[in-house]
């Protein structure tokens, strides 16, 4: 079986953040029929055969599933079908769907509007399409618990951002950390439990799951905490990584960084190139190659 290598990227960009949330790199087979293709920093589809069939012109995109796919211009999401015509057109803040059926939301604070067989949406998911629309209806108002375990719930009351935390103590289940929505635009809660990453007069900044402030609200965007125990940070335009205690362990010089267990730390762009920067051992190497991909270990693609 032949393989030609291609390297797929999908973004979705928030409107309060500007951010880039997820990068993804995969190896496709000859046969997909339509695969994402970049030229410099757009995107669009090609056949197997590298031949360009929808228009490079696209900020990010996905692949193709059951027809429809993602895709991010001039930083909103829209829904394309495998023509290039819209099936949504690119003006939500984020769009979910599987197997034919959509939610989106116009930003990071309102409610999911559900698509409807003529296109429009609406309030009410009874009222749209439902078919193969799997369990994105449960919208949950109270975090799950495992036995054991705990539970973290972000939620918004008129406008504001608030948070808690609920434990399994003495057998019975308890709200330990609360921050009701008095002030925070928007609060994001990652792999530590016990920060929040909060935007407030537009401006990031940390607080701890107390309430209590961490890290100043000086920042354009931010994304993390993870494994690495540090936090992505944009600063005038530019991404770099800071820690709990506001250090800068990588300047904020690079266009977009993405973690990857599978290279051990982030893959820095920069320039259309990318490097890799290893948190852990501050290993650092400069954005001069076109891809990084590794299970276990590195493979450059050198320029």
């Amino acid at each position: 079986m032949k393989y030609l290598l291609f390297s797929a990227t999908f973004f979705l960009f928030s409107t309060v953040s500007a951010q880039v949330l997820e990068v993804e790199h995969r190896n496709f087979k000859v046969e997909d029929t339509l695969i994402p293709f970049r030229v410099k920093d757009k995107w669009g589809y090609a056949d197997s055969t590298r031949k360009i069939v929808i228009e490079i012109q696209y900020d990010g995109v996905d692949m193709f599933t059951d027809g429809h796919a993602r895709v991010v211009k001039n930083g909103r999401v829209g829904v394309i079908d495998e023509s290039g015509g819209y099936f949504i057109r690119p003006e939500f803040f984020s769009i979910e769907y599987d197997e034919g059926m959509f939610k989106a939301k116009r930003d990071s604070l309102s409610e999911w509007l559900y698509r409807s067989d003529d296109g429009s949406f609406v309030n009410n998911p009874a009222d749209a399409t439902s078919d193969g629309f799997y369990g994105f209806f449960e919208i949950f108002d109270e975090p799950d618990v495992d036995e054991g375990g705990a539970g973290q719930k972000v939620f918004y009351q008129n406008g504001k951002a608030g948070y808690f935390s609920r434990k399994f103590v003495n057998d019975k289940i308890t709200t330990v950390d609360s921050i009701p929505p008095l002030r925070y635009d928007s609060l994001k809660v990652d792999f530590d439990e016990t920060i929040l990453m909060a935007y407030l007069n537009g401006k990031w900044g940390v607080i701890s799951n107390k309430g209590n402030n961490v890290i100043p609200f000086v920042y354009e965007g931010m994304d993390g905490p993870n494994f690495y125990e540090v936090i992505q940070a944009r600063k005038k335009g530019k991404w770099g990584l800071i820690n709990f205690s506001n250090k800068v362990l990588l300047p904020f010089d690079y266009d977009k960084l993405h973690v990857d267990t599978n290279v051990r730390g982030y893959i820095i762009y920069k320039k259309g190139l990318c490097g890799h920067f290893n948190p852990d051992t501050r290993k650092l190497i400069a954005p001069k190659y076109l891809y990084v991909e590794g299970f276990g270990f590195h493979r450059y693609s050198v320029v």
